[in-house]
């Protein structure tokens, strides 16, 4: 496996790439899907793009009231999470942000115990991850 970027190309400058890492416990459950419809994908029951957009999602509503205008949101929100490009201008790219999911797979087949269910008595079996 290659190994993690150190540095991230900032407006043109290196900079340093700070690791912060995080242990979560899902107290609700999470409605799992794959590329197949109703099937359970046992690689990735937690997709990295979902939780990076949650991540956007939340910046957005925390630091918007710091810029003055939606189009400075936009650039700042940009240069963090990564973009395309804007036809001439060439500021798409990259998102500094880099997300990995470790989901601990025994805990994750145990059997939820809820009374929960997604879509009455039918419901598909194994929809929650």
């Amino acid at each position: 496996m290659p190994e993690r970027r150190r540095t991230a190309l900032v407006d043109g400058q290196r900079v340093g790439v700070e690791e912060i890492t995080v242990e979560l416990e899902v107290v609700t459950p999470i409605l799992g899907g794959g590329t197949k419809t109703r099937d359970v994908d046992e690689v990735d029951i937690i997709r990295v793009p979902t939780i990076r957009g949650h991540l956007r999602f939340w910046w957005r509503a925390l630091y918007g009231q710091n810029y003055d205008s939606p189009r400075a949101l936009y650039a700042a929100e940009k240069r963090l999470w990564g973009g395309t490009t804007d036809g001439d201008d060439e500021s798409g790219g990259r998102s500094l942000v880099e997300v990995t999911v470790s989901v601990d797979k025994q805990r994750a087949a145990a059997v939820d115990e809820s009374q929960i269910q997604a879509y009455g008595t039918d419901a598909t079996p194994g929809a929650y991850a």
